[in-house]
């Protein structure tokens, strides 16, 4: 495997060194010797570990939804304020995962890292996991309605609501058809523009919600992430047609 290649490699760096290389000091290979551990535990815990490959990313998410969304909810006794934590955790959890998901092939497009890398691999699963997500934060608020109608019906307006509609069937297709069958039915083509279409439509209502919500400081740092990522989508499309532009002027 690559890590452990790498493992072995920063091994022979430091325990062997050319004659012509100036002499290590014991507080260099110190330091150098932290940096190796410190960059292998990171990369051993991320990417290789037994719950951060495929399916596992999902188990793990899930129980994490339950640890930070419902169980204080149903710790507060399905009070107002109890679910209305439980809404805003699932709408805050869906929108990294949307990040993640959306953002992977943009982001590895521009750092091309072992992160990027993990994240172009798993992106899938982790697609899946903020359909999780996100169709638990619209179950939720559906029980909040039922629960306690005001003032949340008196809140929502027509537009909200067909937002809403469309975002959360944007979702369920997309996360029902996140497998190898639903590609082969559907059509490489039209499978592709099902989630590009739904991850722009998604990205889009999460940007305009945060945008309209600034007043609360507690929004900025999702607005910036939000139009971060859109900053990244749009460099992955246009670089490649600039560069394909100058190669075509420069060989004309």
């Amino acid at each position: 495997m690559k890590i452990k290649h790498d493992i072995v490699e920063d091994r022979q760096k430091l325990f062997s060194h050319s004659p012509k290389d100036p002499p290590y000091t014991k507080s260099t290979n110190l330091r150098f010797f932290i940096r190796i551990v410190c960059n292998n535990a990171v990369r051993a815990i991320l990417f290789d570990t037994y719950f951060m490959n495929k399916t596992k990313i999902i188990y793990t998410f899930i129980a994490l939804l339950l640890l930070i969304a419902i169980m204080p909810m149903v710790i507060g006794s399905f009070s107002e304020d109890a679910i209305r934590w439980a809404v805003r955790r699932t709408a805050d959890i869906s929108f990294i995962m949307l990040c993640l998901s959306f953002g992977a092939s943009s982001l590895h497009f521009v750092l091309k890292s072992d992160f990027s890398r993990w994240l172009m691999q798993n992106r899938r699963y982790l697609g899946i996991s903020f359909g999780i997500s996100f169709l638990s934060h619209a179950f939720l608020i559906l029980f909040l309605a039922l629960r306690y109608p005001e003032p949340l019906l008196s809140d929502l307006s027509n537009t909200t609501i067909y937002t809403g509609i469309v975002a959360f069937s944007f979702t369920s297709l997309m996360t029902m058809s996140s497998n190898n069958a639903a590609v082969n039915f559907l059509g490489r083509k039209l499978w592709s523009v099902l989630h590009t279409v739904g991850g722009y439509y998604l990205l889009a209502v999460f940007t305009l919600t945060f945008l309209s919500q600034l007043e609360n400081i507690y929004f900025w740092p999702n607005a910036l992430a939000a139009i971060s990522l859109i900053l990244l989508r749009l460099n992955k499309i246009i670089k490649p047609l600039l560069n394909k532009s100058e190669s075509k002027s420069e060989a004309a």
